[in-house]
């Protein structure tokens, strides 16, 4: 109403663009922005955990920021996701971004060749605090139990059968503890821990301290 001066008794009007609306529903908490990673961050992350033309495993493709990280620095993409893939083939084909291979599926149900990839990293969906679709490929649709005991679980299981000996695997959450317990159980203890910024709204920058939110990554090693 306030964006088109429904309630102003004038008839004045702004200029209005879809962007301009797009900004006005996220400022105003209507709705909010895709949560896309950083394609810089996923880039900084494959340049420093693996080499030009290794194979990388994204678990959870999601809006394809990751995807466009390995196709600016010279690494062979495989990305699983049960909902965006359509998407990210689309963007795969307008960019005519090569050595990307899209898989439409779950990842607690895929299983590539053993000792196939060399690093795998993704920002996978939490349980019960974001919402992302209604889908019931979705896996936190499926409750709590099937979330951690059989998505989470079985998502790491396939990693570690796929990932090289050596190889790392990162996983980016926010205030998720138990997903990183469950990580613990296949792969150890953690090795490195990466720390960004990423804010989600353009109002919600900073914490009540005025400091800038953190995210962090956190880095396994594959000790098979």
């Amino acid at each position: 109403m306030n964006r088109l001066c429904l309630n102003w008794k004038t008839d004045e009007r702004f200029d209005m663009s879809f962007s301009t609306l797009m900004k006005g529903f996220n400022s105003s908490m209507i709705c909010y922005n895709i949560s896309m990673f950083k394609p810089t961050i996923a880039k900084y992350m494959y340049e420093k955990y693996s080499n030009i033309n290794d194979v990388i495993y994204d678990y959870s493709a999601g809006w394809g920021g990751r995807m466009l990280g390995a196709a600016s620095c010279n690494r062979q993409y495989i990305g699983v996701d049960p909902l965006t893939i359509s998407s990210l083939s689309k963007m795969k084909e307008d960019l005519e971004l090569k050595n990307i291979k899209l898989i439409q599926g779950k990842s607690e149900d895929i299983v590539l060749e053993e000792n196939s990839i060399d690093f795998a990293f993704s920002s996978p969906p939490y349980y019960n605090i974001e919402i992302y679709s209604d889908n019931n490929n979705q896996a936190y649709n499926k409750g709590e139990d099937y979330f951690y005991n059989t998505y989470w679980n079985n998502t790491l299981k396939n990693i570690q059968y796929m990932l090289k000996p050596n190889k790392c695997f990162a996983l980016n959450v926010a205030g998720v503890p138990k997903m990183v317990d469950y990580a613990k159980e296949y792969f150890g203890y953690i090795i490195d821990t990466v720390e960004f910024t990423m804010p989600r709204n353009q109002n919600n920058r900073k914490n009540k301290q005025g400091l800038n939110k953190s995210e962090y990554i956190y880095i396994f090693r594959n000790l098979k």
